[in-house]
């Protein structure tokens, strides 16, 4: 399986057959981020659509966002991720974190359910802390 960073120019080309994905990354409503925001952070060239791909078709899309913290660390987060056979395109995650090192960042963030925990821990990422929200 290989991973392609989609050229902002190309993205409305490629949305039709990646939205399913990146909307399936929202269902279950946890996060800040929402397909909205996501598609407006790509048509604005705020963020970057990556697509899995086996030669014969799509299995899978991300969006990423780079940014600089107050810390003055920065960092790229993948915003939405979904596909189909994640065993089979697991190890794109390397070409993103590629790309986050020669933009400069210094982390890479994963967020989303609980279940990405043990499918990622294993290539290295920690759980350094823990956000608990209490709806008011």
């Amino acid at each position: 399986m290989r991973s392609t960073l989609v050229a902002p120019d190309t993205i409305g080309y490629i949305w039709p057959q990646v939205e399913k994905f990146i909307h399936s990354a929202f269902e279950a409503g946890i996060g800040d981020d929402t397909l909205a925001s996501v598609t407006t952070m790509l048509a604005r060239g705020e963020a970057q659509l990556w697509v899995a791909h086996n030669g014969a078709g799509i299995n899978a899309a991300a969006v990423t966002r780079m940014a600089v913290m107050p810390t003055g660390r920065r960092i790229l987060s993948v915003l939405a991720c979904g596909g189909e056979e994640l065993a089979s395109w697991e190890d794109c995650l390397g070409d993103i974190e590629k790309f986050a090192r020669r933009q400069g960042c210094d982390a890479a963030r994963l967020s989303g359910r609980p279940g990405w925990k043990k499918v990622y821990k294993k290539r290295g990422y920690e759980e350094p802390f823990v956000i608990l929200e209490k709806v008011l």
